[in-house]
């Protein structure tokens, strides 16, 4: 991953109560492959996981994204922690994406 990025830049933040009762959907690989080709697609979604430490469910939205030689670098903001959005590399991005549910808004 490029080291001269910024690790985290501001965002829009949101609240879990506001999605915490719609339907999800887990993200296939056929979405992830498409998401990959089109990153500008995960900006209109948001996506929960499980926390890894302690099991509770993490909202999240694809704030930004970089490109800078090649790689990405995502922007995440997770919901209820302010309007801050964290930096994660290509690789790490697409792991927890293959492990999320997307959030059905319709």
């Amino acid at each position: 991953m490029p080291l001269d990025y910024p690790l985290v830049l501001p965002a829009r933040s949101f609240k879990s109560e506001e999605i915490v009762g719609l339907r999800r959907v887990r993200v296939s690989k056929t979405e992830v492959v498409r998401y990959k080709q089109h990153p500008e697609q995960l900006q209109k979604e948001t996506f929960v996981s499980v926390n890894a430490d302690d099991g509770q469910l993490e909202f999240f939205r694809v704030s930004a994204f970089l490109t800078l030689d090649g790689d990405k670098i995502f922007y995440l903001i997770y919901a209820d922690e302010g309007a801050e959005a964290v930096a994660w590399s290509n690789n790490d991005f697409l792991n927890l994406l293959c492990t999320s549910q997307r959030v059905l808004t319709s």
